[in-house]
């Protein structure tokens, strides 16, 4: 009565078996296939992946009403209003790029320069207000660092200084 385990593997092996397995098999492949091809497609869009999830756990814990904001943010913030105060634009924008640049790495957003992550097209104007500002900032502080004696308009200078700010305030990083 006992049966050993040639007569299971040649049952098994047997054609009858293996047509009755064969569709089922198939399906399995194709769910194999299509499971590492989705691998390779996350493999190569990491960098974004992981980015988005560093600026998703970034938006949760900079809620303003249960986590302190970045005080680094803010002391570089009351850097450039005493720039600002001074007349110093030329080095109010550079701050200005710095800190843009900063926050938006903070978000997990990857990149050289604001330039180069805004032009990506992964920055939502819901997310980061004011984003043709932060470009606008990135562009001068290039020009400036070529030409050092570069002559700044007030006028544009009060404007980039306040949308600044505006953006500022609504990434919850200074309070109105």
């Amino acid at each position: 009565m006992e049966k050993d385990i040639t007569y299971y593997t040649n049952l098994i092996l047997s054609d009858e078996v293996q047509t009755l397995i064969t569709p089922y098999r198939d399906v399995f492949i194709l769910i194999s296939i299509i499971f590492i091809a989705l691998g390779l497609v996350l493999l190569f869009q990491e960098k974004f992946f992981v980015a988005e999830v560093k600026r998703r756990i970034f938006d949760y814990l900079s809620d303003g009403k249960k986590f302190e904001k970045p005080k680094r943010f803010v002391r570089s913030w009351e850097k450039i209003e005493k720039l600002f105060k001074k007349g110093d634009y030329g080095e109010m924008i550079l701050c200005i790029d710095k800190l843009m640049l900063e926050i938006m790495r903070r978000f997990g957003y990857v990149g050289d320069n604001t330039i180069s992550i805004i032009d990506m097209g992964n920055v939502v104007d819901s997310s980061f207000p004011n984003k043709d500002n932060v470009k606008r900032v990135c562009e001068l502080s290039q020009e400036i660092k070529k030409e050092t004696n570069m002559a700044l308009e007030r006028s544009e200078m009060i404007k980039i200084f306040d949308l600044s700010k505006d953006t500022l305030i609504k990434i919850n990083i200074l309070k109105k």
